[in-house]
């Protein structure tokens, strides 16, 4: 059995992440090109908010809407709407700068749930093949987990850039099973999001609902599935769904 992890709210903490790389972006950018922190912070947040409402007007309801072309995009929207409010002028080169700040600045904002790291090493320890299942792009996971040093004990780190499709429904998973040449019966993905476990129960997956964040999780936060809530139980019970499948 592959384990498909999710990275938001399952392995990492969002809110504790943005809030961290908001911070740090905003730094970089004034040390890079100068100017206000103040205002750089203005202009990342509205850079954050804009690329998400773009994301959401292009794929909620169609994955399978020209991903890896959509992200070509994105990096040129994330620039110019970086530069739309601030106090310097762009560079020629600032959507390759842009790229390479956000990826400093993700690495800068670890915000793994406390165990969940060890979690992952005792999986694989066990003997257990680990993949990354995500609606991030891989190249923002493997910076995200860098700080850990837990990167090499996944198989791979699938974002929507891997199998140019969005996290938005089973099509996602149905994608990575036949880049892994597995049956999706093969595969149990642990998520948060009731939404992406339907979507991988519609594909023919396994699943797993984690519920890691420290406020308890509403109806509509909740899978028709047992909860996971401690970051210490996760492994147990995945080397014991493992053993039943084998």
């Amino acid at each position: 059995m592959i384990v498909l992890l999710d990275f938001d709210d399952t392995l990492s903490e969002y809110s504790h992440f943005i809030r961290l790389y908001t911070e740090s972006m905003a730094n970089l950018l004034t040390q890079t090109f100068g100017g206000s922190l103040e205002n750089w912070t203005r202009c990342t947040i509205k850079m954050v908010i804009a690329i998400e409402a773009d994301y959401v007007a292009r794929f909620i309801g169609n994955p399978l809407n020209g991903y890896k072309r959509w992200r070509r995009h994105a990096n040129n929207l994330a620039a110019d709407l970086l530069f739309d409010d601030a106090e310097v002028t762009a560079p020629p080169d600032v959507v390759r700068i842009v790229r390479a700040l956000h990826n400093s600045a993700v690495a800068k904002s670890a915000a793994i749930f406390p165990g969940m790291a060890e979690t992952v090493t005792s999986l694989h320890q066990s003997g257990i093949p680990l993949c990354i299942a995500s609606g991030n792009d891989s190249k923002h996971i493997r910076s995200a987990i860098s700080p850990l040093d837990i990167g090499r004990f996944f198989k791979r780190l699938y974002g929507p850039d891997l199998v140019d499709c969005a996290k938005e429904g089973p099509e996602f998973y149905a994608r990575i099973a036949q880049d892994q040449g597995q049956r999706p019966q093969e595969f149990l993905v642990v998520d948060n999001d009731p939404a992406a476990l339907q979507w991988a129960s519609d594909s023919g997956m396994s699943v797993l609902h984690v519920h890691l964040l420290a406020t308890a999780p509403s109806a509509r936060d909740m899978f028709d599935l047992p909860t996971i809530t401690n970051s210490s139980d996760l492994a147990q019970l995945v080397l014991e769904l493992a053993h039943v499948h084998n």
